[in-house]
């Protein structure tokens, strides 16, 4: 595993040791998956509904270019309510980047300050005091003011007197508490100096003995952020977006391809498969249709015959005269398709009928006169076709 940090210099290490290696493609050439920071990139703290996320894009990108001139490819990290920090490198670093290293080797592209600050977060310092960060490379020196998630833009120095750092560092604390203070971030007790120079932090206190420091062991703070690993933010190149897009897009298509030949073959057998069957059951249902009108016929022969053995077993009760009483004061319009005699548990009968009118479905009205009295009547539907339910009380 490979660790860079771009600033003047490239510092390369590989988990145990850092050194320096020249901007050349060449030198890259045999790392397989690198971890990268850039120190270059600046920072802009701005608002943006958070409910309108296809708007805060635009939003933050408005108000950065407001700030700040040129070409960048910005990213952004939510830090409190409706509060962003957009952090932006300029394109042309970002392409420098990309041209000693190629895009699929590069697992994680952030800014120094958000590595730095991922081994911060590990130290447990006092959330309520500004940190100072002064990270010495041996060649130069990086110093960047962090509070909490938020970070100011990191300034390299080459100056090696601590009488000489010293303002530096409270220059870069000023402009940091002016952001604040326009943020209204008031809730600051006193700063921290941090720093992997022991040397430095001692010279810090002699000079003024009521200053904090506090010494870290690490030979690079930003190298050894990323090493935590867990970041969110990747910088990309647009060119590289619309590339992997089309590629997703080409992939995509395929797979559509794909899944629609797969479907349409055994669909179409299962078309014609049905065709075959929808005909044959069309047949068999012809041929029952047919078998059913049949029976209807049969029974409409036989209920004069049941009703003949009716009034041959039953002594009691006068059936054809109910019976024709009850024909006769129905509507010419209605045919009798069905009637029988129910006896009740007090021993008498009732007279069940069904009717079908002879004009296709046109019923006229039933008269309550005679039998027809005493008689519920209700609509019915068999077989597709409607009429008539009477059930007289004898």
């Amino acid at each position: 595993m490979s660790y860079l940090l771009f600033n003047n210099d490239v510092y390369l290490s590989d988990g145990n040791r850092m050194n320096k290696v020249k901007k050349e493609a060449g030198s890259f050439r045999q790392l397989s998956e690198a971890h990268l920071c850039v120190v270059d990139a600046d920072i802009l703290i701005a608002s943006a509904s958070e409910n309108a996320l296809d708007k805060k894009d635009s939003i933050l990108a408005k108000k950065f270019s407001d700030s700040y001139q040129g070409e960048y490819i910005l990213q952004d990290e939510r830090i409190d309510n409706n509060i962003f920090q957009v952090i932006g490198i300029k394109t042309d670093k970002v392409r420098e980047v990309y041209s000693l290293l190629s895009h699929d080797k590069i697992v994680t592209f952030v800014p120094y300050a958000v590595a730095a600050r991922k081994l911060l977060s590990q130290q447990r310092f006092p959330a309520n005091k500004v940190l100072v960060l002064l990270d010495d490379l041996g060649s130069e020196k990086l110093i960047t003011v962090f509070k909490g998630l938020k970070f100011s833009r990191t300034r390299t120095i080459v100056h090696d007197k601590p009488e000489q750092i010293l303002p530096e560092i409270k220059r870069s604390v000023i402009n940091f508490e002016k952001k604040l203070a326009e943020q209204k971030d008031k809730n600051i007790e006193g700063l921290i100096i941090v720093t992997n120079n022991k040397i430095l932090g001692t010279e810090f206190k002699e000079i003024e003995k009521d200053l904090s420091v506090e010494i870290v062991d690490s030979v690079c703070f930003g190298l050894e952020g990323l090493r935590a690993g867990g970041f969110v933010l990747k910088y990309i190149l647009p060119e590289e977006i619309i590339k992997r897009r089309r590629r997703q897009e080409s992939r995509q298509r395929m797979q559509n391809l794909i899944i629609s030949v797969s479907l349409l073959v055994p669909g179409t057998l299962f078309f014609f498969y049905n065709r075959v069957a929808l005909g044959a059951a069309r047949n068999a249902f012809k041929q029952e249709e047919g078998r059913q009108w049949e029976l209807e016929e049969e029974l409409n022969k036989l209920d004069p015959f049941i009703y003949r053995n009716m009034l041959e077993r039953q002594k009691k009760i006068n059936y054809a005269l109910y019976f024709l009483n009850t024909v006769n004061s129905l509507p010419v319009s209605y045919e009798v398709h069905s009637f029988s005699f129910e006896r009740r548990e007090d021993g008498r009968f009732d007279l069940e009928e069904y009717l079908y009118s002879q004009q296709d479905g046109l019923f006229d009205p039933i008269v309550p006169i005679g039998p027809l009295k005493r008689a519920r009547i209700n609509d019915f539907l068999a077989h597709n076709r409607a009429g008539k339910y009477l059930r007289i009380e004898l």
